[in-house]
């Protein structure tokens, strides 16, 4: 079963986060999916869907969402645009603070 999870980091940022849960009980273990320039797309969520079907627990934290919430951009070259340019204006330790909570 997958779902929009809201995440905390430790500065306290809120975010969301697509979860998709094992199919099998108990899982492999868990994964986190990191998002391309596109945000968690369709694409992105597809991939965690299938490593549920695989066994595993995957999560994707949307990392854009301190600059711009629910980004899921397609693959025409205004979004790929919109994408690098949101990628250029992310800051690293931000994105890794989502990533570790993402963790947790």
């Amino acid at each position: 079963m997958a779902s929009w999870l809201n995440l905390s980091a430790d500065d306290g940022h809120e975010f969301s986060a697509y979860y998709s849960e094992s199919a099998s009980t108990p899982s492999k273990g868990r994964v986190v999916v990191v998002q391309e320039v596109f945000g968690v797309n369709e694409h992105i969520r597809d991939v965690c869907d299938r490593l549920s079907q695989s066994g595993y627990d995957a999560l994707a934290p949307s990392l854009f969402d301190r600059l711009e919430p629910g980004v899921q951009l397609g693959y025409s070259v205004e979004d790929v645009d919109k994408g690098r340019d949101l990628r250029s204006r992310l800051d690293w330790n931000d994105a890794l603070n989502d990533t570790l909570a993402s963790i947790s």
